[in-house]
């Protein structure tokens, strides 16, 4: 899980094993003509320019034809299904993350 290299401490984020029941979606070929969600845990004010920025990246360089941006109402909680429900029905792909 975690090394040392040079005095310093490498930690991986990735779980040991995937939680049961859980399965990974499949991979997609392209971004070309693909929505994608960007969902913004709501810690930075009044809005995640990274967030911004980056989905206009996405579509000058990768042909995504279009970007949502969804937002979780606290940054300290799991997204909710009336928030996760409009990410799963209208994106192809979604962006989660604090964006600091």
């Amino acid at each position: 899980m975690g090394g040392t290299s040079d005095g310093f401490i490498i930690l991986d984020p990735t779980p040991d094993r995937f939680p049961e029941g859980g399965a990974l979606s499949p991979r997609l070929d392209t971004l070309r003509g693909k929505t994608v969600a960007f969902l913004d845990n709501n810690k930075l004010q009044p809005l995640n320019k990274y967030f911004h920025r980056l989905g206009e990246m996405l579509k000058e360089r990768e042909g995504v034809s279009e970007i949502v941006h969804h937002q979780k109402p606290y940054f300290t909680r799991p997204a909710r299904p009336d928030v996760l429900g409009p990410v799963a029905e209208h994106a192809d792909a979604a962006v989660t993350g604090l964006g600091e």
